[in-house]
């Protein structure tokens, strides 16, 4: 039905500008919370509780990245909850994965003490590959949940997901409430993963402290399933090396006379990795046998101080782009 303005009256056509005027203000009230919710990381924005966003970040040299200016975003009533210590692990999926591990850390939750872990070789997380590569990474660390091998609780990730990535977090929340032992801290995991990948692609970490309402500890973060030097499928859980990015390192040999002191091979070259080096000196061609004081060194695998035919090799640490190698084994003689 169409309508004839003309032939309406004062009265309806006020009622219709209101109604307009209500619609857009309604229109203006979402847009503007829509806006509010959204949160920054560098140069993207976010919106609160999208995987896809979470999904575009491109790791960039920082293993873990800020959401949200760091705030986590849980809600009154699940603050509320927390006030006592609980633990909640996702059913795995159809395929296999886990889901989003939440839990109130308190020191209820957390290995009473002289409790030992045992071992995870049992659960095999969705994508696991039999390489030596991956790693069982928690979700809620054992430290805070006394949870090891919990097939709920165990993704497939690696090291550098795990031990840079999620530990230093980890520690944070165990570390308050050492501090803190009657206090809770609402801690959420959830495993990321681009459409149906067995492997997940990162972690969403929340935590917050719950009787001091955030001021003890807060973050919210992203982590990269990310190793320098590999590219990864993560779709099949499979893994090569990144042509772009490898290191590599070298040493020379070296005869030196005998001086009474330690004697060390000549620094490596190395391209690729930024990260330390450390030389280990041998007394066996094979480069096993380290060496002692009965060398003359100050500690086993040190440069030695007495004649002798020593074998040598240096060890890089890897950095936020390249993995850590080992070198050639170098000959180190002492006259």
């Amino acid at each position: 039905m169409k309508y004839n303005f003309k032939r309406k009256s004062k009265y309806r056509k006020i009622v219709l500008l209101s109604l307009m005027l209500m619609v857009l203000g309604a229109i203006g009230f979402i847009a503007f919370f829509s806006f509010d919710a959204d949160i920054e990381t560098g140069n993207i924005r976010e919106s609160i509780g999208i995987k896809s966003d979470l999904l575009s970040l491109q790791y960039d040299g920082d293993i873990s990245v800020e959401i949200n200016e760091n705030r986590p975003v849980f809600s009154d009533e699940e603050l509320e909850t927390a006030q006592k210590g609980f633990e909640t692990y996702s059913d795995l999926d159809e395929i296999g994965r886990c889901g989003t591990a939440e839990a109130s850390i308190c020191t209820e939750t957390m290995p009473a003490e002289g409790e030992k872990r045992t071992g995870m070789g049992s659960v095999y997380p969705s994508g696991w590959q039999a390489i030596n590569f991956w790693s069982r990474c928690h979700l809620i660390g054992w430290q805070l949940s006394a949870e090891n091998a919990n097939e709920r609780n165990l993704i497939t990730g690696t090291s550098r997901l795990n031990l840079s990535g999620m530990l230093p977090y980890e520690n944070k929340v165990a570390e308050y409430i050492h501090e803190h032992p009657g206090n809770h801290v609402l801690y959420r995991v959830e495993p990321i993963y681009d459409g149906d990948d067995p492997v997940a692609s990162g972690v969403s970490m929340q935590a917050e402290s719950v009787e001091d309402n955030g001021e003890g500890l807060a973050f919210n973060v992203y982590v990269f399933n990310f190793q320098p030097g590999y590219i990864i499928n993560y779709s099949k859980g499979t893994v090569v090396d990144d042509p772009d990015h490898q290191t590599i390192i070298t040493i020379e040999d070296k005869v030196e006379e005998y001086t009474g002191e330690p004697i060390t091979i000549d620094d490596a070259v190395v391209e690729g990795s930024t990260g330390d080096v450390r030389y280990i000196y041998y007394t066996d061609e094979e480069a096993k046998i380290k060496t002692t004081e009965n060398d003359g060194a100050f500690s086993n695998g040190a440069a030695p101080t007495k004649p002798g035919i020593y074998r040598v090799r240096a060890v890089v640490a890897g950095d936020n782009w390249y993995p850590t190698a080992a070198s050639n084994i170098a000959m180190l003689e002492i006259e």
